[in-house]
């Protein structure tokens, strides 16, 4: 591994390719590892304290590995690919489970519904499959006139959001038919070889953020109107950290840069030698990984300055807004933004005010915030059933880590 200095930790993770050697990962819930897929058509899973331990290798797929994800309850986790394939594999044993689905074009992303009852895969045909893995039943959303490169799941589970080279994204509502609710451009025009990786605001989802040519647009729940916008030039990816106050994002002059959405500054910025393909915060440190389109992955600990709030430790608006949603009826979409609002008089406070990584405040992974919706089971109006699940605490004290790799 080799370590900028400051900066992230780099390895070599998939090959051969190497000016065609996109790369993809995921954390683990708990945090502890990273999973990636490449073109060399292998998954690996790695420690994520220290990359340069990798732990298991996993041949199933016998073409490049072009998407990967995992649901927020720590049990399943899929891979796309170029054989057409959205293949399910158990975690953490890595024991493949089966085809969750088989598309007609390749696979270009996937992601699980919060609750992961249900998966949507990404098609190069332009279209979407929206899988039940339980009962191999699938709906399919067309809309998209070109391949659809990248999907987001709001973390309340009643909207998808979608991006395509068509030019477009779109976001559909998925509390019934999967009815298309919003179709606009993301500003890098038809065929375009730069994607636009949409992703929501962590807890509630109440903002979209998209990236463009002109920087990353944040855009309103129900209203989707563009409240601000992050940075500028170029923007391809971009990531909440897991208490919403960071935005890391990154674009086509390989500049990953980490900004402060109170503050409206970037607090952190590096310079890849290659594009990014793929960006993830930790759930449970203050650590951000990445994958570039040249084999890569990399892991940036300590990312946030420790003297600001951690990116991962609940902010005092956040748990409020926590126990709002808590007090009200979860399948009543306009008591909870009620609620919400109601709860948010200090969601503006002054940074240096809140929770840092030196308090007592607990941690909160990003899979945590919508925890209490976890369980499997859609209500009528598409929010997901309300179930309590075991803290984060608990929950890594009777895991154990994989074996390690046998020769």
């Amino acid at each position: 591994a080799k370590m900028s200095k400051g900066g992230p930790v780099t390895r070599f993770a998939h090959g051969p390719y190497e000016n065609d050697g996109k790369t993809v990962l995921c954390y683990s819930p708990d945090g502890r590892h990273i999973i990636t897929g490449g073109a060399d058509n292998f998954v690996r899973v790695f420690d994520a304290s220290k990359i340069d331990s990798q732990l298991r290798e996993i041949d199933h797929r016998e073409t490049a590995v072009t998407a990967i994800a995992i649901a927020e309850q720590g049990d399943t986790f899929v891979t796309g690919g170029a054989d057409n394939v959205a293949a399910l594999f158990k975690w953490d044993s890595c024991e493949y489970e089966g085809n969750a689905t088989r598309a007609q074009t390749s696979v270009h992303d996937v992601v699980f519904n919060p609750s992961g009852a249900f998966l949507a895969v990404a098609c190069d045909d332009g279209h979407i499959r929206h899988v039940c893995p339980a009962t191999n039943d699938a709906t399919i959303l067309k809309g998209h006139t070109d391949a659809v490169l990248h999907l987001a799941y709001d973390p309340r589970g009643k909207f998808l959001a979608s991006s395509s080279a068509d030019g477009n994204f779109r976001i559909w509502d998925m509390s019934g038919a999967g009815e298309c609710v919003l179709t606009t451009p993301h500003g890098y025009g038809k065929h375009s070889e730069h994607p636009s990786a949409p992703t929501w605001h962590p807890g509630e989802g109440r903002q979209l953020a998209v990236p463009g040519p002109r920087g990353v647009k944040l855009l309103e729940r129900n209203s989707w109107q563009v409240s601000s916008t992050v940075g500028g030039g170029a923007q391809c990816l971009c990531a909440f950290s897991s208490s919403g106050q960071y935005l890391a994002v990154s674009g086509i002059d390989f500049n990953l840069l980490v900004w402060d959405l109170h503050k409206n500054q970037d607090i952190a910025k590096f310079k890849s030698s290659s594009l990014l393909s793929s960006l993830a915060w930790s759930p449970t440190h203050n650590s951000l990984a990445f994958a570039r389109l040249d084999g890569h992955i990399a892991v940036w600990d300590k990312v946030v300055p420790e003297h600001m709030p951690h990116p991962v430790l609940a902010t005092h608006a956040e748990a409020k807004k926590l126990d709002a949603l808590d007090a009200v009826d979860g399948e009543d979409e306009d008591a909870l933004e009620a609620a919400l609002n109601a709860a948010i008089g200090d969601a503006d406070a002054d940074p240096s005010d809140l929770p840092t990584a030196k308090t007592s405040a607990k941690p909160v992974a990003k899979s945590a915030l919508p925890r209490r919706r976890l369980q499997q089971g859609m209500g009528e109006d598409g929010e997901d059933d309300v179930d309590d699940m075991e803290g984060l605490e608990s929950k890594e004290a009777k895991e154990a880590p994989p074996p390690p790799l046998e020769n």
